[in-house]
């Protein structure tokens, strides 16, 4: 037992002699250490998580984006006529209101849309 300790001794002591062999062990020792360790596999799973909670970042932030615009938009009556209109199908007096029906669906086909004005 004692020669296989010191085989191993002085292997290390010939390969600390060359700086290749140290660095190549080092790196080998570091890639198995976190390999077995699965903080490989947790790093992967992390980094993961992370692009896809960048992704849910942008998309929320395009939601909330278009969720200010239209509340921005019901401040003006005109926009909020048109909901009305198209929405409920109200229409004023002395107004015609033209629905049109999708024979396969059943659905109401909108007949308007909105246009902001500029002022």
């Amino acid at each position: 037992m004692k020669s296989f300790f010191k085989t191993i001794i002085s292997f290390f002591d010939q390969a600390m002699m060359n700086p290749r062999k140290v660095f190549i062990f080092l790196f080998l020792f570091l890639f198995f250490s976190l390999l077995f360790d699965e903080s490989f596999f947790k790093f992967s799973s992390l980094y993961y998580r992370l692009s896809s909670l960048k992704k849910e970042v942008k998309e929320l932030k395009v939601r909330i984006k278009s969720i200010d615009t239209a509340k921005a938009n019901l401040k003006d009556p005109q926009y909020v006529d048109f909901l009305v209109k198209d929405k409920l199908n109200w229409s004023r007096k002395n107004e015609l209101l033209f629905l049109f029906i999708d024979q396969k669906t059943q659905k109401v086909q909108k007949t308007q849309k909105y246009k902001k004005r500029k002022k």
